[in-house]
């Protein structure tokens, strides 16, 4: 478990709260979690080599205690169903676990609970398809039949306003969405693939001294963009994925406007920037100024 620091010197109940939280948590007798099975395994390798200097601060992890209050009041309060049941099961030699917010053997359905910022709406998450597939991989495992899953989005930034004017954002502060069922096939290669893929970095790893590199997924690296321009307006007129298509459009409007430009909007790994623990091991980060 990392150090928690308070910098910020936030109310000690905060501090013990969050404490609670990160003492709480276990995987279980199992090699990865799902949470492990779907991320970087030069993440995992980090934190599992350098678990005693990680640092976090309370600061960080504030929302923590929402979502965490959210799965307590469904857990004491749901008689119907199975909620934050952890199943086991075995790939390639590994054992592999997961905990499930809400299972409705009746329906047929897995429920995750997720208290999430509005964006996560407006532009879904790719990793919670994979985690709610590899949930639903568990309970095929565990002879549970899964016909449907889906997220339940609680919006901590909700706004009526916004809500009342785009047909893009939420409705409600909290909105059902369906994810995709993967067929077996599917669910089976993927949680395949991925356990040989940390199977191979703990290997190379213990035995080479070598980590794998972060894909740019795993790093939440945006391409970089090109900008058109008008001088004196801080918003661009449009982003372009290349520059050739951003030097062609600047140079069709520079014939009827003035002060038109193209500008390079670097791409940033967003993650390393601003929300890995571990980038302070990092090679990989330090590499490209994130350190």
């Amino acid at each position: 478990m990392s150090k928690l620091t308070n910098k910020f010197d936030l109310p000690s109940s905060i501090f013990s709260a969050i404490e609670n939280i990160s003492k709480q948590y276990t995987r279980g007798e199992s090699d990865l979690s799902v949470s492990q099975l779907i991320d970087s395994p030069r993440i995992r390798l980090l934190k599992q080599h350098h678990a005693k200097d990680i640092e976090e601060d309370v600061s960080e992890l504030i929302y923590s205690i929402l979502g965490t209050s959210v799965h307590n009041l469904i857990e004491n309060s749901d008689k119907k169903s199975i909620t934050e049941k952890r199943l086991y099961a075995d790939c390639k030699g590994w054992r592999l676990s997961g905990q499930l917010d809400r299972l409705l053997i009746s329906d047929q359905t897995i429920e995750d609970y997720k208290v999430t910022s509005v964006w996560s709406y407006v532009f879904p998450k790719e990793a919670w398809e994979l985690q709610q597939n590899v949930y639903a991989w568990l309970c095929r495992q565990n002879k549970i039949k899964i016909s449907k899953i889906q997220i339940i989005g609680i919006f901590r930034d909700w706004q009526k306003a916004k809500a009342n004017d785009s047909d893009n954002y939420p409705k409600l502060p909290i909105q059902v969405m369906p994810l995709r069922l993967w067929s077996d096939k599917e669910q089976d290669e993927y949680v395949k693939d991925r356990i040989e893929l940390h199977q191979e970095a703990q290997y190379r790893f213990d035995n080479e001294d070598f980590t794998p590199l972060c894909s740019d997924t795993d790093r939440w690296k945006d391409k970089e963009k090109f900008a058109v321009m008008i001088r004196g307006k801080k918003r661009a007129i449009k982003l372009h994925d290349e520059l050739e298509d951003a030097q062609d459009h600047a140079k069709n409007l520079s014939l009827t406007t003035k002060g038109v430009s193209v500008e390079e909007r670097p791409s940033i790994a967003r993650r390393c920037k601003d929300y890995c623990s571990v980038k302070q091991f990092c090679n990989q980060a330090k590499q490209e100024g994130y350190v």
